[in-house]
């Protein structure tokens, strides 16, 4: 059986390969293809920058927002009164809030179609002149990590450590954990990544041709 790489445009995967047998019948042979697997394309938060729905100010646990609010949770636009730093993408965010015992949290399921190792990948920052609000986040209700401490004012790419997904829907939130006055933390661009690639595959086929084609 020998082996061939197949080259863009010839209805099998770019760089797959190719073996082919030929100890059958004089007419007959065995076309097996291995297909190499490819990255795999994480699915994405719906409205993971919050720039929906559109709004001049800020809105207490907004409905139609794809994402569920609750408690003390906003979606606030650039120049609102909780004086945020210029939105990382667009010009809104997510804010959770804590004041003493009532909290905040945001939560969203998503549809993982590929079992893989993800992480959640986001920007935060703190609110400016009052306490520093840690989120917590949860994947089907368990910590991923510790709290997030965030230490800026100015909005910062932040990243978990990798989980384990399998195929099937997972919800993931975001929860206040300061048990402060005031404590605020601004959170835009949310998306899962993964460096992940899919399986190799085998395809097989069997061909009859005239052996002198060969």
């Amino acid at each position: 059986m020998a082996d061939y790489i197949v080259s863009n445009g010839q209805n099998l995967e770019d760089n797959s390969i190719v073996k082919l047998d030929t100890s059958n019948s004089p007419n007959s042979y065995k076309l097996e293809a291995i297909v190499k697997g490819k990255p795999i394309v994480p699915p994405v938060f719906k409205n993971n920058g919050f720039e929906f729905p559109p709004i001049n100010s800020y809105i207490l646990r907004p409905v139609y927002a794809e994402w569920t609010f609750k408690g003390l949770s906003y979606i606030q636009s650039n120049g609102s009164a909780f004086e945020c730093m210029k939105a990382p993408e667009g010009r809104q965010t997510a804010v959770i809030q804590s004041q003493f015992s009532n909290s905040g949290s945001i939560e969203q399921s998503i549809d993982i179609t590929e079992a893989a190792t993800y992480k959640v990948r986001m920007q935060l920052a703190k609110r400016k002149g009052y306490g520093t609000q840690p989120i917590q986040i949860k994947v089907n209700g368990n910590n991923l990590g510790g709290p997030i401490i965030p230490n800026s004012i100015y909005f910062y790419i932040w990243e978990s450590d990798y989980i384990n997904l399998d195929v099937g829907t997972h919800l993931f939130s975001f929860h206040s954990t300061a048990t402060g006055s005031d404590c605020c933390t601004f959170i835009d661009h949310v998306e899962l990544v993964t460096s992940s690639i899919s399986p190799d595959t085998t395809e097989t086929t069997t061909l009859t041709i005239n052996k002198s084609m060969l």
